[in-house]
């Protein structure tokens, strides 16, 4: 090894020169801080400090570029399975060709790339290209490392070009960012398209299958297949190996899809698969797709009926298509979100509020949007605002409200609440520390918003005297009306004779062609000729309902109040259901909400999943149903004669609701028990609703990343807890039947990792069970498809890809193939 020393001189010639002229200095100073005093010895001294300078510079090498006429061309011959061996061949030509319009001092070189990038041959000034001999996988395009590559083999500063000779289906790497560095460097890109060179191909690109569905559950299966030009084939359906059958389809140019109605009956991961058959197709590889779908067991749902053998048609109809029901009574329902969580959906089919309590509305609701259940909702004239959901908690989870739009064929009604405010009325209700007449002037409020400026509405209180807290008047201004009811005060004794016969006498003369009473008290009352008056109100079409409050109300004479007054009678011992008592019976007086005329349903939505294989023009006429509105977001399924909601639906939180107005037994369904189409419909409703998934403790994914799967599981408690330190394991049965187990090992708060090899087309059957002290915490099956090669999915030219790489260097595309070294040439600049 040789090593130069002309350095080491050029330092001891400086030190040489530095120590003679500091010398020369003294002697001329005479040792003095200041220049010599003759002009020559100023000169002398000068001429030494500069040579100094000039072996300074010399140490640093210096050196001034030079532009010559050179160019760089490095080639990049794209040899990944998606371009053909005749496109392979004139991507070659184009390059061989373009050799010839070399210049002197100008070099080209081959880089080959698939997977990977290989220099075939260098740059060399010889005009001439011979044939690529380097291998390369051909299972992806990775443009990004052929960039790399060929910036590395060039010399940087110089002219340099890099000529693309690809269909610029890049599947890895970054390509522009790589172009970004190139441009950096002073590189510019050029592209030559390789496009396909045969007349047809035909690529079945994905099966398409929802991850999970339930027992029986009708879901589609959809095929998407790409063509090159229009034609047709044969397309073949197998699940789980077996022949499902095959049709021949029309293929237009470009993305098709087909989709299959298909449910399955068998609970576990169900494999399919679809295959097309094409003349002239040229790669068989991407003629086949694959999907899996695991298939939950049974959906099981809660039927809430007033009376169970009610329930007894829709139950049957449930059951006949694979749904597991349990049918209970208003007061067996649920109490708690433990009880709720059974099930995955529930049905309240004519079930009043008043069998519910407040906190257990409040659970059916957030069983909905918390916990994604599903939740239906059925008429019945003891449902929707029949049954006094008015601003509940339920209201909040169905798709419509309890308000019913003003028609001019509903009469008018003048109502009076009559409300007992006696000192008994101040006592506290609970743990709520809200007195009864405070919940009693709460119901007022809501039945003053619940009427329009059609109906008439007046607010009384009573103890030994009445007072008109807000006289009856039209409820148009009902800011007043709100402010005159929160001034009602408690105290006194009950008297509520006097305050009735002052109702009858402001209504006898009222226009309105409906005229009620809500007549409420919660203690013994002094008595009067009740009888008497009601029944000359009766004789004048003035109803009064009676409302009786706690075991102290004077209940046998509320009771004759509400039978004199052809009126209802309630009786309660839980004050919140005041407020719904008297919104129900505000929505029955007006009979605004009760519509029974027959009519048949009307198709809204025909593209919703509840009604599809459903012939709606041989649906029976219903008899009647509870009128609602849509609320704003919801879906309107079927209508109603009149345009009220029939059928409705959303989404509410995680969950789904639906509303169907009229009812599923045989009253107004009669005929529709007895429809060919009645189990169907019930069924596909149901199961749109029903909770997706099961609840478990733990969630799993399963992912694949250059030839590795991955799952991945998350483990949170119902109080919202990491749940560490789990045992884990994961079953992994690979496409040839062989079978791996792998421990999960945990890798943050309650998140867990495996990794198994996943490199081989086909499907990977993951099971996976984690286990704490020997108790199972959860358990989930997924199937991994590994679909034939990218490079066999996507295919024919990119050209967008191509041009954003080449424009964002100031390249372009390449016409001819000497236009490679003569357009836009550029000077090297050599040192």
């Amino acid at each position: 090894i040789q090593r130069e020393l002309w350095p080491y001189f050029v330092i001891l010639a400086f030190l040489a020169f530095a120590l003679e002229g500091l010398l020369y200095w003294r002697r001329q100073t005479g040792g003095r801080v200041a220049l010599p005093r003759g002009l020559g010895d100023r000169w002398a001294l000068g001429l030494r400090c500069a040579l100094m300078a000039v072996l300074l510079i010399a140490l640093l090498k210096p050196t001034i570029p030079r532009l010559v006429d050179r160019l760089n061309v490095m080639f990049l011959l794209d040899a990944s399975d998606s371009i053909s061996l005749a496109a392979r061949e004139n991507a070659y030509r184009f390059a061989a060709q373009a050799m010839s319009a070399m210049r002197p001092g100008d070099q080209a070189g081959l880089i080959v790339f698939g997977e990977q990038a290989v220099v075939d041959q260098p740059l060399h000034a010889t005009p001439k290209l011979d044939r690529p001999q380097a291998a390369v996988g051909g299972r992806a395009t990775n443009i990004a490392q052929a960039l790399q590559l060929a910036m590395a083999t060039t010399p940087a500063g110089q002219a340099n070009r890099f000529v693309l000779l690809t269909d610029g289906r890049q599947n890895q790497g970054n390509g522009v960012a790589v172009a970004q560095a190139a441009k950096d460097a002073g590189a510019d890109i050029y592209y030559v398209p390789a496009p396909l060179t045969f007349d047809q191909e035909v690529a079945v690109e994905s099966m398409v299958l929802p991850q999970e569905v339930k027992f029986g559950e009708p879901f589609q299966a959809k095929v998407v297949a790409w063509s090159q030009a229009d034609t047709q084939g044969r397309l073949s359906l197998y699940r789980n190996g077996e022949f499902l059958g095959s049709q021949m389809v029309r293929l237009s140019a470009g993305k098709n899809v087909y989709t299959y109605r298909q449910s399955l009956e068998q609970s576990g991961i169900h494999v399919y698969q679809a295959a097309i058959e094409v003349e002239g197709d040229t790669i068989e590889e991407n003629n086949r797709a694959i999907g899996t779908v695991v298939v939950r067991g049974r959906p099981h749902v809660l039927l809430a009926e007033k009376t169970r053998d009610q329930a007894q048609a829709l139950a049957a109809a449930l059951r006949s298509q694979h749904v597991d029901v349990t049918v209970v009574e208003p007061d067996r329902i649920p109490k708690d979100a433990a009880g709720l969580q059974k099930y995955d959906g529930i049905i309240l089919s004519n079930v009043s509020s008043l069998k519910l309590t407040k906190p257990q509305m409040g659970n059916i609701r957030d069983y909905v949007r918390e916990y994604g259940g599903g939740l239906i909702m059925v008429g019945g004239e003891e449902s929707f605002g029949l049954g006094g959901y008015y601003r509940t908690p339920i209201e909040e989870a169905l798709p419509v409200t309890m308000e019913v739009k003003q028609k001019l064929e509903i009469p008018s009604l003048a109502v009076v609440l009559s409300i007992d405010r006696s000192g008994s009325m101040a006592m506290t209700t609970g743990d709520e520390k809200v007195t009864k007449l405070d919940i009693a002037k709460e119901a007022s409020h809501l039945v003053v918003d619940l009427l329009d400026e059609r109906n008439e509405v007046g607010v009384m209180s009573w103890d030994t005297e009445f007072v008109w807290d807000s006289p009856l008047r039209p409820a148009r201004d009902k800011q007043a009306i709100h402010r005159a009811i929160s001034t009602i005060k408690a105290g006194g004794g009950t008297d509520g004779y006097p305050a009735l016969k002052e109702s009858y006498q402001v209504l006898f003369d009222r226009p309105a062609l409906l005229k009620h009473v809500i007549f409420l008290s919660d203690g013994q009352m002094t008595r009067g000729d009740f009888a008497g008056l009601l029944r000359r109100m009766a004789k004048d079409k003035i109803t009064v309902s009676t409302v009786a409050i706690g075991k102290d109300a004077d209940v046998p004479l509320m009771v004759d109040i509400a039978k004199w007054g052809r009126g209802r009678f309630y009786y309660t011992e839980d004050d919140s259901t005041i407020p719904r008592i008297f919104t129900l019976e505000t929505q029955l007086a007006s009979k605004a909400s009760l519509v029974e005329q027959p009519f048949k349903a009307v198709l809204a939505s025909p593209a919703h999943e509840a009604i599809q294989d459903i012939d709606w023009k041989e649906a029976p006429p219903l008899g009647g149903y509870v009128a609602t509105t849509l609320k704003g977001t919801a879906d309107m399924v079927l209508l109603t004669h009149q345009e009220d909601p029939l059928l409705a639906t959303w989404r509410y939180g995680l969950g789904r609701a639906a509303a169907f107005t009229s009812d599923a037994k045989p009253k107004w369904g009669v005929l529709w028990v007895r429809w060919n189409g009645f189990n169907k419909f019930w069924s596909q409703l149901v199961r749109w609703t029903l909770r997706t998934g099961t609840r478990s403790d733990t969630v799993a994914t399963v992912s694949r990343t250059d030839d590795t799967g991955e799952v991945l599981v998350d483990a949170i408690d119902p109080k919202g807890e990491f749940i560490n330190f789990l045992d884990s394991q994961v079953g992994v049965v690979a496409p040839d039947k062989t079978r791996t187990v792998i421990d999960l090992e945990q890798i943050g708060p309650g998140r867990y990792r495996g990794r198994f090899p996943a490199a081989h087309e086909g499907v990977y059957l993951v099971g996976m069970a984690q286990r704490r002290a020997e108790q199972m915490v959860g358990s989930q099956l997924a199937g991994l498809v590994v679909p034939y090669g990218q490079e066999f999915r996507d295919l024919g030219v990119d050209e967008t890809m191509l041009r954003e790489l080449s424009e964002l260097t100031g390249g372009g595309v390449l016409a001819e193939p000497k236009d490679t070294f003569l357009q836009n040439r550029r000077q090297s600049r050599l040192t």
